[in-house]
């Protein structure tokens, strides 16, 4: 043990309700992201980037007609917007997640202070209670 582990001893709380509540929900979250992330990076970041190719040759390329040009203009930029959605939804899933870990932290850490201050209080009360049977007990003593 070292010098800090001493002055400030561990409490082995076990988690509130809520805190294993916000756990569970993280747990789910980040379980989302990981899977949005892969789903994502091999999946529909490749086929994103094909049809994007794809369709902006056609858009470039003058020998098709105005119509077909605009059309493929459109569906490109479809994707792409398509595209930006889904990552910043993820992005807004892992804000999400960061949310509830700084809630299960802020919640950890006030059972503790709660904890800590009950322990102080026994050990106060306790304390008074010890010495106040001392000074009876040395009363005692002194009259016989």
């Amino acid at each position: 043990m070292t010098q800090e582990d001493v002055n400030h001893p561990s409490l082995d709380l076990p988690p509130s309700p809520r805190s294993r509540r916000l756990r569970t929900v993280g747990a789910l979250l980040m379980l989302a992201i990981l899977g949005m992330i892969a789903f994502g990076w091999f999946y529909f970041q490749p086929k994103l980037s094909h049809a994007v190719h794809a369709n902006s040759h056609i858009v470039h390329d003058l020998r098709y007609p105005p119509i077909l040009r605009e059309h493929a203009r459109k569906v490109a930029l479809t994707q792409l917007m398509f595209g930006i959605y889904y990552w910043a939804f993820c992005f807004l899933l892992v804000l999400g997640l960061l949310f509830v870990a700084w809630l299960d932290i802020v919640e950890t850490r006030v059972r503790a202070l709660l904890a800590r201050r009950d322990m102080v209080r026994q050990i106060a009360t306790s304390g008074r209670a010890t010495s106040s049977l001392e000074g009876e007990g040395v009363g005692l003593e002194e009259e016989e």
